[in-house]
């Protein structure tokens, strides 16, 4: 008898989560010690489309208004320079960090879930170094990062995380709390990101 992370795992193949798994009264994520687990999110913005910073505390402040546990770490990508000045106010936007070309695993380690908000010809490698750890992604949708987080059409290893059109506030939110509040079903794709990713190399 398969299991429902199974048939979530399924029903996820295509990139769109069930519209039924959005259970906006499931109980909070919680820890060993039965303390509510803070789930940390990170994010790379990048200056294409203009509006990416926008799209992403959207998204944040969707998740704080549904009263998400959740912390947001943004990620500032070699070469960036300074990000745009961000409007905190109750975003919970934890820490800005920057993340190099070598060296980003002590980053994804943190991470329940990242986000590539934006287009980059970067976001491969970045999207590469959190799925060896076990990293979900919820990434823009360009043929790279496609390929990247579903593979083949029938690719056995499963769906790496999840994408998105470019500034889609509304989706991001609905599938990052999706993952905050399924712990299950991310593992399932934590499983799948590992996996693809040492099949990649």
């Amino acid at each position: 008898m398969k299991s429902a992370a199974a048939d979530d795992r399924r029903l996820s193949m295509n990139g769109n989560p069930p519209q039924s798994m959005f259970n906006t009264d499931a109980p909070e994520v919680t820890g060993s010690e039965g303390k509510a687990k803070i789930f940390c999110i990170g994010a790379f913005c990048t200056e294409q489309p203009a509006d990416s910073v926008h799209t992403l505390l959207t998204a944040a402040e969707l998740l704080r208004k549904r009263k998400c546990r959740f912390k947001l770490v943004l990620a500032r990508m070699a070469g960036q320079g300074n990000q745009p000045a961000f409007n905190t106010g109750e975003i919970r936007l934890y820490e800005t960090v920057d993340v190099g070309m070598a060296g980003a695993d002590k980053f994804f380690a943190r991470l329940d879930l990242c986000l590539f908000v934006g287009i980059s010809d970067s976001a491969a490698h970045y999207m590469m170094e959190g799925m060896k750890i076990g990293v979900p992604w919820i990434a823009v949708g360009t043929p790279e990062t496609i390929d990247l987080l579903y593979g083949e059409e029938g690719n056995r290893l499963g769906p790496a995380g999840l994408v998105v059109p470019t500034g889609a506030a509304d989706m991001i939110a609905d599938y990052c709390e999706w993952f905050i509040r399924n712990p299950d079903v991310r593992k399932l794709f934590a499983e799948s990101a590992k996996s693809r990713a040492k099949g990649l190399h």
